[in-house]
């Protein structure tokens, strides 16, 4: 096999490898999303902090996750968080805002195939929590089965937990509410590679096999 033909078919693997990851695959993945606990790596904050973006840490990892909160419509001014130290505990900074939506993104080039978090509602009230998850396109994720719409209160912890198939992960996960958000705790994920990281790594892999065909010549 001469060293062209053995480039055209290291291409042809790689364009196949990078058309696995195409969009093409998305009549395939979905989310699910129940109810109940499913133990996962911790996210962590590090130190107590109290700004517009909570910055948290995936345990060991290094890989940062970030929480922003808003007011009752999505065209609210950002709402300024709390954030305490230890496992993820996100709520508002000041007790006279109310949180409606939160927002939970991961660190560019990576994403989540699992979460796992708990909610409360501001007492006394009981009210409906939807969840909608995005990709790394910004595409949403759609539902593989089930409903992404639960009712949650304020007596205790309300636990949910979601898992996307392996060709869409979860970049960012979006939380609407009916009523306002006390907190959000406890949150925990299974970390993978974003699809961009994928990506990059079959490009690399055709670029490596290039240069060892052309040292080899040489």
């Amino acid at each position: 096999m001469t060293g062209t033909t053995t480039f055209k078919a290291h291409r042809a693997a790689a364009a196949a490898f990078l058309l696995a990851l195409a969009p093409a695959s998305a009549a395939m993945a979905g989310i699910v999303f129940q109810t109940g606990n499913i133990q996962w790596t911790n996210v962590n904050i590090a130190a107590e902090q109290s700004a517009m973006t909570i910055e948290g840490e995936v345990d060991h990892l290094g890989v940062a996750v970030y929480f922003n909160g808003y007011g009752a419509t999505p065209l609210s001014a950002p709402v300024m968080l709390h954030g305490q130290h230890g496992v993820a505990f996100v709520e508002a900074f000041s007790p006279t805002d109310f949180i409606y939506r939160l927002t939970i993104r991961a660190q560019a080039g990576y994403a989540f195939s699992d979460m796992d978090w708990k909610l409360d509602a501001v007492p006394p009230f009981n009210g409906l929590v939807t969840f909608t998850a995005y990709d790394a396109l910004n595409a949403v994720i759609p539902l593989n089965s089930g409903s992404s719409t639960f009712a949650f209160d304020h007596n205790g912890e309300n636990p949910f937990h979601a898992h996307a198939d392996a060709s869409t992960p979860i970049a960012m996960l979006v939380i609407d509410s009916t009523v306002p958000i006390q907190n959000l705790k406890q949150l925990s994920v299974n970390l993978v590679p974003g699809p961009s990281a994928l990506a990059a790594g079959g490009l690399f892999a055709l670029a490596l096999g290039h240069r060892r065909r052309r040292t080899r010549a040489v």
